[in-house]
């Protein structure tokens, strides 16, 4: 289970690379101006570091989720998820 916390955000980043270990995230969303997510949208969730770690397509108008969000495997060199 991912010992950081992190942030959704509307955005459209392609896909996160995964790891052994994640969180699924889930919940309503909405759009800066208070309107529910219309169906599309990307939803992205970043490690405090700025590291994407999880993206999601929503397919319920306002709703997200399950969105696995992955945490970094220490036995390896590269920044996972």
């Amino acid at each position: 289970m991912a010992s950081r916390p992190s942030k959704a955000a509307v955005t459209g980043n392609p896909a996160v690379n995964p790891s052994t270990e994640w969180v699924n995230l889930f919940g309503a969303i909405t759009l800066a101006d208070g309107r529910p997510a219309p169906y599309g949208t990307i939803v992205d969730a970043y490690a405090p570091g700025g590291l994407r770690c999880g993206t999601f397509l929503v397919t319920e108008v306002g709703r997200y989720g399950p969105m696995p969000c992955y945490r970094d495997d220490p036995t390896t060199p590269e920044l996972d998820g």
